[in-house]
């Protein structure tokens, strides 16, 4: 069982690793750096139309869109406004 379990997470750990290559932010990182990177990495998954974070909450986290595109918006006198272009994978 043990060793499964260790098989998994090198599989996810190499999928993340592989997927960190192509983010171009992320180019000027080292191959270490973007080893520790993807060991601290954890998948979520949104829905169409689900607010991922929101102006004024804290910034805790660091997002990268895997798969599917967002949009970020801002609150303009209570209507929200567009402050992007949509944002796809990387």
């Amino acid at each position: 069982f043990k060793t499964i379990m260790q098989e998994s997470a090198t599989a996810a750990n190499d999928k993340h690793r592989a997927f960190l290559d192509k983010v171009p932010i992320l180019n000027s990182l080292s191959t270490m750096e973007k080893m520790q990177l993807a060991d601290a990495l954890k998948v979520k998954t949104y829905k169409a139309g689900d607010n991922i974070i929101k102006e004024g909450d804290d910034g805790d986290d660091f997002f990268i869109v895997e798969e599917g595109e967002v949009v970020c918006t801002k609150n303009k006198a209570g209507v929200e406004v567009e402050g992007s272009p949509k944002l796809g994978a990387g």
